[in-house]
């Protein structure tokens, strides 16, 4: 399949990036964590909230299955956890479409960014995907997906009710918010409450955190 660039393309195609982001978190309510990200009047603690909820949003938005070893989660799984976190990061691929005008991710950056999440162990096999409601197409032609910009679905929001610290690793005890029931009430999106908890545990610096296991939570208790 050509590719193609556009006149001006990595301006034009970061504005599609940015829209497709914004139509999938306006969608499941994430729009919310976008704006504390930027708002600028948060505090310490707020910030490191919002900094681990924007990272962890790809495993919840995928709903992975709990693992006590990232050996027991699905390629297919890391795969697709893998490839949410490139699209909701500017990568440069972004400047690349093919003719259906959908984005194109090398499998080598998918490989690469399932590395920084889950650790040089794990392993991913490249294949399409289903994303919401789109296909992620995998051509073995290019080595690369090719992705629509916009993802209409509803997605879990990951709300971070506590993180604790303790041998080396960190323990995130998450909200999975549902698509549905968000309001506003003037400036402020109010979310509905968590549907299920789950906790993450984590190794790694705390600027470089790698996922470790994933496990259904009672929520955080003292």
């Amino acid at each position: 399949m050509r590719r193609k660039r556009r006149p001006f393309a990595r301006s034009a195609h970061a504005a599609s990036f940015v829209r497709a982001v914004i139509a999938v978190l306006l969608v499941t309510g994430g729009i919310t964590l976008f704006l504390w990200a930027r708002g600028g009047a948060i505090s310490l603690d707020e910030q490191k909230k919002a900094q681990m909820e924007q990272f962890l949003y790809p495993i919840v938005m995928a709903d992975a299955p709990s693992f006590s070893s990232v050996s027991q989660l699905p390629e297919d799984m890391v795969c697709k956890i893998s490839l949410l976190s490139l699209l909701m990061e500017d990568t440069g691929s972004g400047s690349l479409t093919d003719d259906q005008d959908r984005r194109i991710v090398p499998m080598e950056l998918v490989e690469q960014k399932s590395h920084a999440l889950f650790g040089d162990s794990v392993k991913v096999s490249p294949s399409s995907l289903t994303i919401g409601d789109v296909q992620a197409e995998y051509m073995e032609t290019d080595g690369c997906f090719h992705v629509p910009v916009t993802i209409q679905a509803g997605f879990y929001t990951p709300q971070v009710q506590g993180i604790r610290e303790g041998g080396g690793k960190q323990t995130v005890y998450i909200g999975y918010l549902p698509a549905d029931g968000w309001s506003k009430q003037g400036d402020q999106w109010v979310p509905p409450s968590p549907v299920k908890f789950m906790e993450v545990t984590l190794s790694g610096s705390k600027d470089a955190p790698v996922i470790q296991s994933l496990s259904q939570s009672g929520g955080l208790t003292e």
